[in-house]
């Protein structure tokens, strides 16, 4: 009966982990875009993805030089720091312009 219940435990257990992800997927999440203002190759949106990406919280950058953006995923939950991700892009070299934050996956 002990063996039992210990392998009902562990079944439980691998299903939640293996489901837990799934949870996540859709859940909202806040994605900031963000004027960066000054990029002239792909060497300087290089220099903003990489600068961004090492924020807490980040998991997604993507930098458009035509668009002169930046959009910034964060993982569920997170709030966005529009402080800190100004600071970054002054740190690579550029100036950041107007932010806007949405959420999506709702």
């Amino acid at each position: 009966m002990g063996g039992e219940m210990q392998r009902l435990r562990a079944l439980v257990f691998v299903g939640m982990m293996l489901l837990a992800p799934l949870a996540v997927w859709g859940a909202p999440h806040k994605v900031v875009e963000i004027e960066v203002q000054g990029m002239a190759c792909q060497f300087c949106v290089y220099r903003v993805k990489k600068s961004l990406s090492q924020a807490p919280g980040v998991t997604q950058v993507e930098v458009s030089l035509e668009a002169q953006k930046a959009r910034i995923a964060l993982k569920p939950g997170r709030e966005p720091d529009l402080a800190l991700y100004e600071k970054l892009i002054r740190d690579a070299g550029f100036s950041p312009g107007r932010a806007q934050v949405f959420t999506e996956g709702k």
